[in-house]
């Protein structure tokens, strides 16, 4: 089970994160998963916050390795990561206008 959610602007789409690894992009028009995200984050252990971009095209996601990972929606792929803490990345939030990316880790930073 996905234990996270997040609904995208549109209202259309959501995000959601399992204790499997993997992040889903669900498509609530044809009530079907559109894509799934993988290989990019370390995710097993800890719930994770993922968050879609304002302009819907890039999935950031926490890492437990003390990363942000970066995913093209449309393909799927990791388009960067970015290391940022010493511990995990429990949470990642976007700003809707400016698109600036905050992350949150267990060491506080």
């Amino acid at each position: 089970p996905h234990s996270e959610y997040q609904s995208a602007t549109s209202m259309d789409l959501f995000c959601s994160a399992s204790m499997d690894g993997s992040v889903k992009l669900w498509d609530l028009r044809c009530m079907q998963e559109i894509r799934c995200f993988e290989g990019g984050h370390v995710h097993s252990a800890q719930r994770l916050r993922c968050r879609l971009s304002p302009c819907l095209r890039y999935l950031c996601t926490p890492s437990e390795d003390g990363c942000v990972c970066v995913y093209d929606v449309r393909t799927g792929n990791v388009l960067g990561s970015r290391h940022t803490s010493r511990e995990a990345v429990c949470a990642v939030d976007i700003h809707p206008r400016t698109g600036a990316m905050a992350s949150g880790s267990f060491d506080g930073v």
